[in-house]
């Protein structure tokens, strides 16, 4: 369960620039500059091709990826 905290702070940190509530390749590289694609996938658990933003507290939480500072 995402909280809302974490989920603010995720939504501060990456830009859903289309609005449609989950995270492009693109959009999350903005975050993420050495998000490559492979690493991408790992991070799309559900293999939508989007990441929504309970994968991405996940993956930040598991170190998976590490948003720019």
């Amino acid at each position: 369960l995402v909280t809302l905290p974490v989920l603010a702070q995720t939504s501060a940190m990456v830009t859903d620039s289309d609005g449609n509530g989950t995270y492009s390749m693109e959009e999350l590289a903005v975050a993420v500059p050495d998000l490559t694609p492979e690493l991408f996938d790992l991070v799309d658990v559900n293999g939508d091709d989007a990441v929504d933003p309970a994968e991405l507290v996940a993956a930040i939480d598991a170190g998976t990826i590490r948003p720019a500072t």
